[in-house]
């Protein structure tokens, strides 16, 4: 991103910020058991770096807390996977496979440990996903 022009920037983050919100939209309409709605915070983490990747999941959790309240206290989540991914694409771990199985694992521990006591306190631990409950 070093070479990039401003307003490609700026463009890539608000079309990472739209992933989040579509993913989430769609997710929630289909009922999906997927994360849709961390799609455009890992790109951007992956591309930009933990500080944007950050960013953009937590400006799409707001966004989307206009249409439903509880998606406010998930930005936590957004905000810890965004950090996790993109510390590990500048130290390299995508590069090999024990790397990307080490994201991976991280990620979805920390999803858990975040996103089950909001699940708990919000919801009786009901996720709102049929797949999930």
């Amino acid at each position: 991103m070093k070479n990039w022009k401003t307003w490609k920037i700026v463009l890539f983050i608000a079309l990472c910020i739209c992933m989040n919100i579509g993913g989430k939209i769609l997710a929630v309409w289909l009922e999906l058991p997927l994360w849709a709605d961390s799609f455009g915070t890992v790109l951007c983490a992956y591309v930009a770096g933990p500080i944007c990747g950050a960013m953009v999941g937590l400006t799409g959790n707001v966004a989307y807390s206009v249409v439903s309240s509880v998606s406010a206290a998930y930005t936590i989540t957004s905000i810890a996977l965004g950090i996790i991914v993109g510390i590990a694409a500048k130290k390299n771990w995508f590069e090999r496979l024990y790397g990307f199985m080490k994201v991976a694992s991280l990620t979805m521990i920390t999803a858990l440990v975040v996103s089950v006591p909001v699940n708990i306190i919000l919801s009786a631990g009901s996720t709102g996903n049929k797949w999930g409950d």
